[in-house]
C-alpha cells in the first residue's frame, strides 16, 4: 500500500498519515482488507434501485468479458504467448515470470518502438471470435457477450447513462444489438431512446490505430474525456466491474472525485486490484460479477421488448471452459507466431535489444546492462544501435559511473549525426549533459561547500545544462490530449527534454531553498513543477510524473499534485518499477521525519520520529542496493548513521563504494564520507 496519498506531510497531526508510513517501514503488520466491505444482496438491491430513479453509472474492465459465454483471454495469457515468441534464446526462466507477470504496456511498448505498427495486430485476437473464417477452432463454442456485458448495457440504457469501460473488445456492442438497442461507441457519444452510449477510454480493437496498449498510452490523461466521466459519475451511483485500478490515465483521477465517492467495485479477488490503496473511496464487493448479473435479470419486470430478451440469456447453456480456454491458448500461440515472426524473427539480434530494454524499464538495471553489451557486440542498424548506447548510458547513469555513461551517449551522438538521427542525437545530447553534472556537481553531499560550484567545470556543465534546458522547453510536444503518440524516436527525445527540465529545476530547486526561501520563489518553483507534471501527462511520461511529484513533495507547501492526480509517488513506482524513485521516496520521507525529530524534545515521540525513519532509510538502502548506485547508497548511508543506528560498515567497504563512483565530487570528499560512516 502507497504511502502520502493526498500530499500529506511529516509533522501532520494525522494518525492515517503515520499508519500508511508505518506500514510502508513495515513496522506495523499490512492490514488485509481496509476497504469497506459489502455483500452482494446490497448491491443488487442498489442495482434495482437504478431503475427507481437512482442510476448507476458502470467501468468494464478487462475481467468482465472473462466469463461464460464470452471467455476472452486476459492480458496475461496474451503476454505469455507474445514472450514465447519474441524472447531471446537463454533467457532465463525468471525473467518470464518477470516479464509476464508486470504491467502488460511496459513491454508492448518496448515491441511497438522497435517491431512498427504491425505489432498492434496482436489484438485483433480479441475479435477472432467472431471472424469463423480465421479462427475455426473457436467457431463450434458459439462465443458471445456474457449476463455482465447484457445487464449493463441494458441498465445504462433505462437510466440514459454511457457505458464506460477500458476494454478494446466489441462484446458491448454486441450485447446492444442482441438487446435490439443501436451502440454507439464514439467517445462522449450520448444515450438516446434506442441508443446506448459506449466510451472506450483506451479505444477500440475494431480501429488498432486507436488501442492504447502502451505504458505512454494508459498515462496519458486527456482533461475533456476526463471531465465528461466526472460529471457522469458525480451523478450516478459509481460500480467497477472486473477492473484493476492499473492504468495511470484515468485510476488516480477516479480517486480524487470526492463528489463521487463511495463507488462499488465488483471483482472476484479485490486483493489484486489497486482498492486497498485507497481504501476510502471504494465499496469492496467479493464477488462474481456473472452472480450478480443473474441474481438482477431474475427480478427485472418484463415491461418492454429488451427485457425479455435478456432474460432469454439466462437460459443459455455456455461451453466448457476448459476447451475453450485450451483452443484459445493454441490460437494465440499461432496467432502470436504469425504478428511477430515478420518484425522479430528467431536469429535477429532486435530480440536482445527488446529484451534488454524491458529489463530496464522494470528496474533490472545489472541485467539489462549485460543483454545491451550482447546486442551491440555485432553491428546493426544505426539506429537501434543509438537506441542501445543511449540505454548502455543510462545503465551507467544507474550505476554512478557517469564518465562511461557520458562516453556511451557521445558515441550514441557522433552515430545519430552521421545517420542524420536528429531526434537519436538530441536525446543523446541530454544525456551528455547530465553525466557531466554528475561528475562535477557535489549533489546532495552534506560536506559540499558552495564554492564547488564556482568551479570551471562545474560552472562549464551548469551553463550547458540551463542553455539546452531553454532550448528544449519550448521543443517539447505540446500534443493535444489523447492523440496518437508521436513516432518512438521524437516521443524519446521528448522523455529526455522532460527529464532535463527535472534536472535543472532540482538544481534551481536547492539554490533558491538556500538562497530565496521566500513565498514568491516557492510559488514560482510550484508552478515549474505543475507545468513539468503536465507536460509529463500530456506526452504520456510516467516517470515525469514522479519525479515532478517527488519534487513537489519536497515543498514546504505540502501541494501534491495538480489537476486532482490522486496517486503518491510510491504508488506510481509499484506500477512503474523503478528502484532508484522507490529509493529517493523513502529517503525524502526519512530525511523529513528525521528534520521534525530534530524540532521536538527528547521525549518518546522523537524516539519514535527516529525509529520510523531509521525504517525508511534502511528500505532505501535496499532500493539503492537493488538499482546498483553506489552513490545513492553512500547518502543513504549518511542519513542512517544520523538515527544514530546501530549499522556499521568497514572502512573497506566505504572505500569500495567511493571508488565505484565515477565522480570527482565524490573523491574529492572521500576521506569525510568515510569518516563520517566508520565511525563507531
Amino acid at each position: 500500500m502507497g504511502g502520502l496519498t493526498r500530499g500529506r506531510q511529516p509533522g501532520d497531526d494525522d494518525s492515517y498519515w503515520y499508519v500508511l508510513v508505518l506500514q510502508q517501514a513495515e513496522m506495523v503488520p499490512q492490514t488485509p482488507r481496509l476497504y469497506v466491505p459489502r455483500s452482494l444482496d446490497d448491491l443488487v438491491a442498489d442495482t434495482l434501485e437504478a431503475l427507481a430513479g437512482k442510476p448507476m453509472v458502470f467501468l468494464l474492465g478487462a475481467g468482465a468479458s472473462a466469463a461464460a459465454p464470452s471467455y476472452l483471454p486476459q492480458p496475461r495469457l496474451i503476454q505469455e504467448a507474445v514472450y514465447r515468441c519474441v524472447a531471446p534464446l537463454g533467457a532465463p526462466a525468471e525473467h518470464c515470470d518477470l516479464i509476464v507477470g508486470s504491467l502488460p504496456e511496459i513491454y508492448h511498448e518496448t515491441l511497438l518502438e522497435l517491431g512498427g505498427e504491425s505489432t498492434r495486430e496482436i489484438w485483433k485476437v480479441l475479435s477472432l471470435w467472431e471472424l469463423p473464417e480465421e479462427a475455426p477452432s473457436l467457431a463450434e463454442f458459439e462465443l458471445s457477450p456474457n449476463l455482465v456485458h447484457h445487464l449493463v448495457v441494458y441498465l445504462s440504457w433505462k437510466s440514459r447513462r454511457p457505458v464506460v469501460t477500458v476494454n478494446f473488445d466489441n462484446m458491448l456492442e454486441r450485447a446492444a444489438a442482441n438487446l435490439g438497442l443501436r451502440p454507439d461507441p464514439r467517445l462522449g457519444a450520448q444515450p438516446g431512446d434506442d441508443t446506448v452510449a459506449i466510451w472506450k477510454l483506451h479505444g477500440t480493437v475494431e480501429r488498432r490505430d486507436s488501442i492504447r496498449t502502451t505504458l505512454q498510452g494508459i498515462t496519458a490523461a486527456d482533461p475533456t474525456v476526463l471531465d465528461r466521466v466526472q460529471r457522469e459519475f458525480a451523478s450516478a451511483t459509481g460500480c467497477l466491474i472486473g477492473y484493476s485500478g492499473r492504468d495511470i490515465d484515468f485510476f488516480p483521477f477516479l480517486c480524487g472525485w470526492r463528489e463521487a465517492h463511495p463507488i462499488r467495485w465488483l471483482s472476484l479477488d479485490l486483493e489484486k486490484t489497486a482498492i486497498n490503496r485507497f481504501p476510502d473511496a471504494f465499496l469492496g464487493v467479493d464477488a462474481r460479477a456473472e452472480e450478480w448479473a443473474r441474481r438482477v435479470i431474475v427480478q427485472l419486470p418484463e415491461s418492454e421488448s429488451a427485457a425479455c430478451r435478456l432474460k432469454a440469456k439466462l437460459d443459455r447453456k455456455p461451453p466448457e471452459e476448459t476447451r475453450v480456454r485450451e483452443a484459445y491458448r493454441a490460437l494465440l500461440d499461432e496467432h502470436a507466431e504469425r504478428v511477430y515472426s515478420r518484425t522479430f524473427p528467431p536469429d535477429d539480434a532486435k530480440r536482445l535489444l527488446a529484451h534488454a530494454m524491458t529489463l530496464a524499464a522494470l528496474g533490472r538495471n545489472e541485467e539489462a546492462d549485460r543483454w545491451a553489451d550482447q546486442y551491440l557486440a555485432e553491428p546493426g542498424v544505426p539506429a537501434l544501435t543509438c537506441r542501445a548506447l543511449l540505454l548502455k548510458s543510462a545503465m551507467a547513469h544507474e550505476f554512478a559511473r557517469y564518465a562511461d555513461s557520458r562516453e556511451h551517449a557521445e558515441r550514441a551522438l557522433s552515430l545519430a549525426r552521421a545517420s542524420g538521427l536528429r531526434p537519436e542525437a538530441e536525446e543523446a545530447l541530454l544525456r551528455v549533459d547530465e553525466a557531466r553534472r554528475m561528475m562535477f556537481l557535489p549533489t546532495r553531499l552534506p560536506f559540499a561547500k558552495a564554492s564547488d560550484l564556482l568551479d570551471h567545470k562545474s560552472l562549464s556543465a551548469t551553463a550547458s545544462m540551463v542553455w539546452h534546458a531553454i532550448r528544449v522547453w519550448h521543443r517539447i510536444p505540446r500534443k493535444a490530449q489523447g492523440e496518437v503518440a508521436p513516432p518512438y524516436p521524437e516521443l524519446r527525445a521528448s522523455f529526455e527534454s522532460i527529464e532535463h527540465l527535472v534536472r535543472v529545476g532540482a538544481l534551481l530547486q536547492g539554490l533558491m531553498e538556500r538562497l530565496l526561501p521566500t513565498l514568491s520563489a516557492h510559488r514560482l518553483l510550484d508552478r515549474f513543477w505543475f507545468r513539468v507534471e503536465r507536460y509529463s501527462y500530456s506526452n504520456g511520461y510516467a516517470l515525469g510524473i514522479g519525479n515532478a511529484k517527488k519534487y513537489l513533495l519536497r515543498r514546504s507547501s505540502g501541494s501534491a499534485s495538480s489537476d486532482g492526480y490522486f496517486f503518491s509517488v510510491l504508488d506510481l513506482y509499484q506500477l512503474v518499477p523503478s528502484p532508484t524513485g522507490t529509493c529517493i521516496h523513502h529517503r525524502d520521507v526519512a530525511d523529513a521525519l528525521l528534520v521534525e525529530s530534530r524540532k521536538i524534545p527528547p521525549w518518546p515521540a522523537r524516539d519514535a520520529k527516529r525509529d520510523l525513519a531509521c525504517c525508511l532509510y534502511e528500505k532505501a538502502l535496499d532500493a539503492a542496493c537493488d538499482a546498483g548506485d553506489p552513490s545513492l547508497q553512500l547518502k543513504v548511508m549518511l542519513g542512517l548513521k544520523e538515527t544514530d543506528s546501530s549499522r556499521s560498515w568497514s572502512a573497506a567497504e566505504v572505500k569500495g563504494l567511493i571508488a565505484a563512483v565515477q565522480s570527482p565530487a565524490f573523491t574529492k570528499y572521500g576521506d569525510q564520507l568515510l569518516a563520517r560512516l566508520t565511525y563507531s
